[in-house]
């Protein structure tokens, strides 16, 4: 499954980072790992902040981080990630951990996510995280599977805000 590549959000992207915002709309499905797009309906401002936030100034309150599209070998963005460079105290408590990450939902088993999440545990090197931390919700078995097929080990369960159990794990780097 090496044929998907991380690729750091550019203008030439924006109508179809959009399109794959919509798709998660349409599908009524939680966007993970987009460093806050569906947020933004300015994509150079939402643009201009990813790459702040890269360079190591984010948002106040929030972790230095790098989000990338996820292409594939058609150059569609099948997927996004988003690492956090270190965890901020509600990083940590929370479960949400260094990786976000997600798959478009027409792209969906096919094995992507457990490359997506390779690829990201690459890209934590260069961060130098040795640990990474992610959780997941407890009734989302696809992403449980994911998370341990690339090496996590279930280090707690947290409550979510909503009431809901998120796994939390570590992977070595």
């Amino acid at each position: 499954m090496s044929n998907l590549r991380l690729e750091f959000p550019s203008i030439k992207r924006e109508k179809e980072a959009f399109d794959y915002i919509d798709e998660f709309v349409r599908s009524k499905s939680r966007i993970n790992g987009s460093g806050g797009i569906d947020k933004y309906k300015d994509y150079s401002l939402w643009l201009g902040m990813t790459i702040n936030s890269h360079n190591g100034f984010p948002m106040e309150g929030r972790a230095a981080s790098s989000t990338y599209f996820v292409v594939d070998e058609k150059d569609k963005i099948v997927g996004m990630c988003n690492i956090r460079h270190y965890l901020t105290e509600y990083l940590d408590t929370s479960g949400s951990g260094h990786i976000g990450y997600g798959v478009r939902p027409s792209e969906r088993r096919k094995g992507y996510g457990t490359e997506v999440l390779r690829l990201s545990l690459l890209e934590c090197k260069k961060y130098n995280i040795k640990e990474a931390m992610l959780g997941c919700y407890a009734h989302n078995t696809a992403s449980k599977k994911i998370i341990e097929k690339n090496g996590g080990i279930l280090t707690r369960v947290v409550i979510d805000e909503e009431g809901i159990d998120n796994l939390v794990f570590k992977i070595m780097i």
